[in-house]
């Protein structure tokens, strides 16, 4: 009677799909555990973090009873977004998100009149100028090892300006560019639209190199009064560079800067210059460049702006200053590289955006 009475025991492939079972369960906690120790570990978003531990606690602390209801709640959540990604949305009026008070107010701060910018001189020739084809291939690969640097720098610059580009004609436009005091090129105010400060930044350093090469050129020649003109346009080059506050133009003004004062050195060590040339390059040398104590305050407010217009690329806004996470094809449009490029299916913008809500 008491074998009749007594509990059955579990078959053995039920006892070994539960051992399986269990240690598939203990194998996952331990992983969301090591997930969860590195995420506190390097600071990963607290949403992540929640997320882990809500998860590890439940087949673990949460008793059996109530788990089911976590399990549902998630099965829900899970379901609702899947319906959610592949409903259509009306994308009309979405933007990438901006600070736009904080632009509005940094542009107008930098505003410059067209008749008094010299990046309207600049503008110009690079209105003309192809920077893709430079990249894809330089004409001065095609010169010989022995070409002098004036030779190369040449050919560089007919590499984006095109092989009609007029050497004399843009040496003329940058000395009537520098004559002006003040220079604004448009403000890049996110990581992601900063197409027309890289080219803008690459040509000035080309121009530089190229005053440059023909400023040694007239001194050789004993033209001194020309190749002073040329370092000095080049200092001035410079000071444009620096007005644009930004970290990236700072350092190519720096290049640029240190460039013709290399030059400058040269014909001062050489004797050839008289006493009013030399107070001529002393003053250009103290006259400009950039100003640490008034001009570091708003170094930082541009690169602070950039740095926050930037770490909300997951966002966009509309008209109504409402906000939701970027899932857009325009936003998409925003961070790519090319406008060209195939922008990706409805439902996997919107899968997208759930993670990056998860990480922002």
């Amino acid at each position: 009677m008491e074998n009749d009475t007594a509990p059955k025991r579990p078959g053995k492939a039920r006892r070994i799909l539960r051992g399986l079972f269990l240690t598939a369960k203990w194998l996952f906690v331990l992983l969301l555990t090591i997930l969860l120790t590195a995420g506190l570990i390097f600071k990963a978003p607290w949403k992540v973090n929640t997320l882990l531990t809500i998860l590890i606690i439940t087949p673990t602390i949460i008793p059996r009873s109530i788990r089911k209801y976590i399990y549902l709640t998630y099965a829900l959540v899970l379901i609702t977004l899947t319906i959610w990604i592949f409903l259509p949305e009306d994308d009309e009026g979405w933007e990438p998100y901006v600070f736009k008070d904080e632009l509005a107010a940094l542009e107008a701060k930098r505003h410059v009149p067209d008749e008094a910018n010299a990046a309207i001189v600049y503008n110009r020739l690079l209105d003309n100028y192809d920077f893709d084809g430079f990249f894809g291939h330089s004409m001065s690969d095609c010169l010989p090892e022995d070409a002098s640097d004036y030779a190369r720098n040449v050919a560089e610059l007919q590499a984006i300006g095109g092989p009609e580009a007029d050497v004399e004609e843009t040496i003329q436009t940058l000395l009537e560019a520098t004559q002006f005091e003040k220079c604004r090129f448009e403000v890049a105010y996110s990581l992601f639209v900063m197409d027309n400060q890289f080219e803008y930044g690459m040509a000035l350093t080309q121009w530089a190199v190229l005053l440059a090469n023909s400023a040694e050129e007239d001194v050789l020649c004993a033209q001194v009064d020309e190749g002073l003109a040329k370092y000095e346009a080049m200092l001035q080059m410079a000071n444009h560079t620096y007005q644009q506050l930004t970290t990236l133009d700072f350092l190519k003004a720096a290049a640029i800067e240190g460039t013709a004062i290399d030059g400058l050195n040269k014909i001062i060590m050489s004797g050839r210059l008289v006493e009013e040339q030399l107070l001529a390059i002393e003053k250009k040398l103290t006259s400009g460049g950039f100003n640490w104590q008034s001009d570091w305050t708003s170094l930082l407010d541009h690169e602070k702006l950039t740095t926050k217009n930037t770490l909300v690329f997951p966002y966009e806004m509309n008209q109504q200053g409402d906000s939701r996470c970027a899932r857009s094809p325009s936003t998409l449009l925003y961070l790519a590289d090319s406008p060209d490029e195939e922008i990706p299916c409805r439902a996997l913008l919107k899968t997208v955006s759930v993670f990056l809500w998860l990480y922002w």
